[in-house]
């Protein structure tokens, strides 16, 4: 059986360590690479043959990833097979843009890493058909705290994101 290669773009360092051992421990999948911006995550995309699975965050620098998933679209379609969106907040222009770019299936953070690896199990799986999720929490046990201070946190983020203040800034 042939390995899924998977290619992260995010720049959360705590998230991207998490991932890269997720990854790392799965039989079925191997790393390609680990890029920090869109500009990078373009780059690595024109030096591969060919990747199983990207999974990209909306929120990076340089090139944001609706920059990024537009010119896949537009150049690189043949290269990228999968691709998983995640971002800590939504909305129906967001939706309707993922929907437009295909996108295989759509995370809202938070979520914990080994139920992002069971999605991507799932959808590397998927041979055509399109896949489009949104949320990934469904199979965790999270407490009803837990899950409104998740939802809090994704209104606090969509509330930053409309005054124009940069997600990935919180302090």
């Amino acid at each position: 059986m042939n390995k899924i290669g998977v290619l992260l773009a995010e720049t959360n360092q705590n998230l991207l360590e998490e991932l890269k051992k997720e990854v790392q421990n799965e039989p079925n999948l191997y790393l390609i690479d680990i890029v920090k911006n869109g500009k990078e995550c373009i780059e690595r995309i024109e030096k591969s043959q060919f990747i199983d699975i990207l999974f990209i965050d909306l929120v990076l620098p340089i090139k944001d990833g609706f920059e990024v998933l537009k010119e896949i679209r537009n150049k690189y379609n043949n290269k990228v097979n999968k691709i998983i969106v995640s971002s800590a907040f939504i909305n129906d222009d967001i939706l309707s843009y993922m929907n437009d770019m295909s996108i295989d299936l759509f995370v809202m953070k938070p979520y914990t890493t080994s139920s992002l690896i069971n999605k991507l199990k799932i959808v590397s799986k998927e041979k055509n058909k399109r896949l489009y999720t949104i949320g990934i929490n469904e199979d965790s046990d999270e407490s009803k705290e837990e899950m409104f201070r998740n939802k809090l946190i994704q209104d606090i983020n969509s509330i930053l994101h409309e005054v124009g203040i940069p997600a990935h800034i919180k302090g």
